[in-house]
């Protein structure tokens, strides 16, 4: 069976999450072994280094962003993807005046983005 659904469709659990920011985060479409979700996430946003037992593979669609990692910190910008691994501590901020858009996927789903 084939599911579609929009962005504007898919729950916005952004503010309940980022309380304040500005960040808009929703998850597309999940089954219990992944889940995709898309994000805008607003000039001088920072997400403070954190870890998850969830694989997290990315893709940046615009605007340009400095990401964390174990193995140091790296500049992207549009049509590049990134992975973190299971339990890797990560994190990330905005670079310069345009919002950043960005697809996660996550496995397995996150359980906390389905509670928010």
């Amino acid at each position: 069976m084939v599911e579609i659904r929009r962005i504007e469709e898919a729950p916005d659990i952004g503010g309940t999450r980022w309380e304040g920011s500005g960040v808009e985060q929703r998850v597309l479409l999940h089954t219990d072994e992944l889940m995709v979700v898309w994000l805008k996430i607003p000039p001088g946003t920072e997400f403070p280094d954190h870890s998850h037992h969830h694989a997290q593979i990315g893709f940046q669609v615009s605007g340009r962003a400095e990401l964390r990692g174990e193995n140091g910190k790296f500049e992207i910008g549009p049509d590049t993807a990134y992975m973190f691994e299971p339990n890797e501590v990560h994190g990330s901020r905005v670079i310069g005046q345009e919002p950043v858009i960005q697809i996660d996927a996550f496995h397995p789903a996150r359980e906390d983005y389905l509670d928010a």
